[in-house]
């Protein structure tokens, strides 16, 4: 398979988007860093504001891939927590075209973090963000499962388009080849998947788009 990584992560977020917090970007992520350390209520609630002022602006969906980016496992976590946030909460204000960057992007950082021995903590939650991708109800992502495990095989994002001429042997082949933690990887996906769909209507089209894209894999 061919990477298909046309997305280019950004190493800066645009001037706009830090304008809540006053100094340099490595001013940024050390706020995110207070927010997981001791500090008193009033702290907190003035650093989740500040934060969620940054989450919420038009420059979200980039400072996400910049925390993603970053050297500390509690800013990568809350890079990953900010891609669920924008998915669930600004998804309107993506552009026509723009919501298939966001899932190579997030296919990216699972491949890319897994590959680098990521915790638990942070790999999880890019799963989350996937399946929160997955339950946009403009979203067309039959084959999810197998798409995020061809991309955990070759490390990178791969276009979905690939997977058409993917048959069961192939999928018996590419999972059968996966190493332990892609493999566990896989499975957080595929349980968080079947968790949040179960909260929706049993009987709506992503609950059986779903089931289906699990029977498939679990078929090869």
């Amino acid at each position: 398979m061919e990477h298909d990584l046309y997305y280019k992560v950004p190493t800066a977020p645009s001037p706009q988007a830090i304008a809540a917090v006053p100094g340099s970007l490595a001013e940024v992520e050390q706020l995110v860093k207070r927010l997981y350390q001791p500090a008193s209520p009033h702290q907190v609630v003035e650093i989740q504001a500040s934060l969620q002022r940054l989450q919420r602006s038009t420059d979200g969906w980039q400072l996400a891939d910049v925390w993603l980016h970053s050297d500390d496992v509690t800013v990568r976590f809350f890079g990953a927590l900010t891609f669920t946030i924008k998915i669930n909460s600004d998804w309107d204000s993506l552009k026509e075209g723009d919501t298939g960057p966001v899932l190579t992007r997030l296919l990216h950082w699972l491949a890319l973090r897994v590959d680098a021995g990521e915790p638990a903590l942070v790999t999880k939650k890019i799963c989350s963000a996937l399946v929160a991708y997955f339950l946009r109800p403009s979203v067309g992502w039959d084959r999810c499962l197998l798409h995020v495990i061809c991309c955990l095989s070759e490390g990178g994002a791969v276009s979905y388009d690939q997977l058409i001429t993917t048959s069961n042997k192939d999928s018996n082949l590419i999972i059968s080849s996966l190493e332990k933690q892609k493999l566990l990887t896989a499975l957080w996906f595929a349980t968080t998947l079947i968790e949040e769909v179960s909260k929706t209507n049993p009987f709506s089209i992503k609950t059986s788009v779903s089931r289906r894209s699990v029977l498939q894999v679990a078929a090869a």
